[in-house]
């Protein structure tokens, strides 16, 4: 009898460090894999982010190639005369990136400046009036100096904050010639969230004395 039960605590003892050798393992192997998976996400997190950024920066890189795109064509305009004849394409070209909804053109002639406002609407596109605090701010900027030929201003207006920009262009025939966009930034986040609609991509805007312009969170 006790040579069995001595045979039985020598089983009992060889069971319980197998069964301990086990779960070291199994420790072990655990460890492991969440480290493994710990890299993984982490790689696929930054290689996500590093598609986000290639993405928006690709986004504002045509909004600045539209703009590029508009100046060489008007420098090569001769007369205001040919304003008018080419107006179909300033349009196309003005509102040829889809985060452009509102853009407008002016020709200063003789101290007489006319404008002319194109939206784009879910019809096409429709000819309407330059809003005044637009005009304000073409006159007030490029008035300051006569050298400018590219300005840009953050202006808050009704109930959303509005990125303006505006080239200048000198005919020969000592005409101005104006153009510009305006940029609602609300409708702006939801071009992007359409662009990004999983992961909900925003922006946001800071001044160059680091104060927080416009951001989702509207307490920061």
């Amino acid at each position: 009898m006790k040579r069995v039960f001595g045979n039985q605590r020598y089983l009992l003892f060889i069971g319980l460090i197998i069964v301990l050798a086990f779960t070291l393992i199994a420790f072990f192997i655990s460890g492991k894999l969440n480290e493994r998976v710990d890299d993984i996400s982490g790689s696929l997190a930054k290689n996500v982010y590093k598609q986000k950024a290639v993405v928006m920066k690709a986004e504002f890189d045509n909004l600045l190639r539209t703009i590029t795109t508009g100046e060489n064509l008007l420098k090569e305009i001769k007369t205001s005369q040919d304003i008018e004849e080419l107006s179909p394409a300033i349009r196309t070209i003005l509102l040829a990136d889809p985060k452009v909804n509102h853009a407008w053109y002016a020709v200063v002639k003789n101290k007489d400046t006319v404008y002319t406002a194109i939206d784009r609407t879910n019809k096409g596109y429709v000819y309407t009036s330059v809003p005044l605090f637009i005009k304000k701010w073409v006159r007030s900027d490029f008035n300051s100096s006569d050298t400018l030929v590219r300005i840009n201003r953050v202006i808050s207006q009704a109930d959303s904050l509005h990125l303006l920009n505006a080239s200048r262009i000198n005919l020969p025939d000592k005409t101005e010639v104006l153009f510009g966009f305006d940029i609602n930034l609300r409708e702006l986040r939801q071009y992007f969230w359409n662009v990004d609609k999983l992961g909900q991509a925003y922006f946001f805007f800071i001044d160059k004395n680091g104060f927080c312009l416009s951001h989702p969170d509207e307490k920061l």
